[in-house]
């Protein structure tokens, strides 16, 4: 069979790439390896160079502000550092969300998510970022959520596209389907993680009461 290559000028619907990603959490340094993941928002590409999207226990995990506040939805966020709580706004809705706990407040309803949201830092960027599970986030913000294994993308929609009468082909398509990715501890440290300043700065420059 002919090898599976486009030469034609300016496509780039090759295989995804792999990678390599070296993360610290809870003081263990831990390396994902697998398929290159690529957001797009309404087509757009999220750029998620320096905070790479993770895969732990089988889930896709984003920094929230790269993908959410600077990426996508521009949501209005405000973050608590002593209590590691954080709260996204877009959309018409409410997400709040801690840090190891699988409770998440959508628009004050009570929601059980597959895996807790976690602070990891990159190892090569040094940034140390507040992770959630992207696919139920996209989902309490109103988007529709779609992953092409093949590709490596993920795309992000509104819920609402009028010209689109096919709305039961993203239920199928947005099954996660992360296998062939690993999760492996590298080496063991005694180091604890420091806390996020940055977002704990940002903090006060937005508040909000529940």
């Amino acid at each position: 069979s002919a090898p599976n290559i486009l030469k034609a000028p300016g496509t780039s619907v090759s295989a995804a790439s792999k990678a390599t990603v070296k993360y610290k959490y809870k003081g263990k340094t831990k390396t994902f390896k697998g398929v290159s993941r690529k957001v797009l928002y309404n087509s757009k590409t999220v750029s998620l160079k320096k905070t790479p999207i993770i895969v732990m226990s089988g889930y896709h995990m984003a920094p929230y502000k790269e993908t959410f506040v600077k990426g996508s939805l521009k949501a209005k966020k405000a973050y608590t550092s002593k209590t590691r709580t954080l709260i996204l706004t877009a959309n018409g809705h409410t997400v709040k969300l801690k840090a190891e706990s699988k409770t998440a407040y959508v628009d004050g309803k009570k929601k059980k998510l597959p895996i807790a949201p976690k602070m990891i830092t990159y190892c090569s960027s040094k940034l140390t970022r507040f992770m959630v599970p992207l696919k139920e986030t996209a989902s309490f913000l109103g988007l529709t959520y779609t992953w092409n294994k093949k590709t490596g993308t993920i795309q992000l929609k509104h819920y609402t596209e009028p010209s689109n009468a096919n709305n039961n082909a993203s239920s199928a398509a947005s099954t996660e389907n992360t296998s062939g990715t690993e999760e492996v501890d590298s080496n063991t440290s005694s180091i604890e993680m420091p806390d996020a300043n940055e977002e704990e700065i940002a903090a006060f420059h937005y508040t909000m009461s529940l």
